[in-house]
């Protein structure tokens, strides 16, 4: 059987997670244009790919 809620939620007996204050940066859009024809899809989807975590990473100070 599957429960809805987790045992001692129900009861009262765990309390609300606590709120924090976050932060959320947007850093400059990516563009991408077509690829080169010689370039297959899967190379094309792991060179976007790459580059989206790279952004993060400086994003986020790796």
């Amino acid at each position: 059987m599957l429960a809805a809620v987790e045992p001692g939620i129900a009861s009262g007996s765990r309390r609300l997670p606590r709120y924090h204050r976050i932060t959320v940066e947007f850093g400059m859009p990516l563009h991408w244009s077509q690829p080169p024809p010689e370039m297959r899809p899967a190379q094309a989807r792991r060179a976007a790919t790459d580059k989206i975590v790279q952004t993060v990473g400086a994003l986020s100070g790796q």
